[in-house]
């Protein structure tokens, strides 16, 4: 009988011995499965930042495009106003100066004189009870001018 045992003894070590494999290899497998499983979690974080991080550049991206759609506008009507601008100074240019006693032109005339004198000397002509002391007198810009402001209507 003792050696039946040991017979039955023996032959039970090979199972246990992989039964045990087993085991530790199972383990083994479902830590491997955990540790991949984090993984992907972490990844999938990454993954939801970085799209989160897209369309914020992205939606600031459209608002750059949209300020320089605006700026390019701005810049189109500067241009333009520069131009009309510069035509009206070229007809003011061509407006006779006032003339000094000896018949040359006025030593330090200013261009605002070129416009506000001959403006005023209208103003007066249309309503003399409207006399602004010269202090009063607007200063007529660039701005007034390219609009055609210079007529005696712009200073009432």
């Amino acid at each position: 009988m003792p050696s039946t045992k040991r017979c039955i003894l023996a032959s039970q070590r090979p199972i246990h011995a992989l039964h045990s494999a087993a085991i530790i290899r199972a383990l083994s497998v479902v830590c491997q499965l955990q540790n991949l499983r984090s993984f992907s979690q972490e990844r999938q974080a990454q993954i939801t930042a970085l799209e989160r991080r897209v369309s914020e550049l992205e939606m600031h991206l459209r608002d750059s495009e949209q300020k320089v759609q605006q700026h390019q506008i701005e810049k189109n009507h500067m241009a333009q106003e520069m131009k009309a601008m510069q035509r009206d100074m070229s007809k003011l240019d061509q407006v006779e100066l006032p003339r000094c006693r000896t018949g040359g032109l006025l030593a330090g005339v200013s261009p605002c004189a070129r416009v506000c004198a001959p403006v005023q000397t209208l103003h007066h002509a249309i309503d003399p009870r409207r006399r602004p002391a010269p202090k009063q007198l607007p200063h007529l810009g660039p701005a007034a001018v390219s609009r055609g402001h210079t007529t005696a209507w712009a200073l009432r």
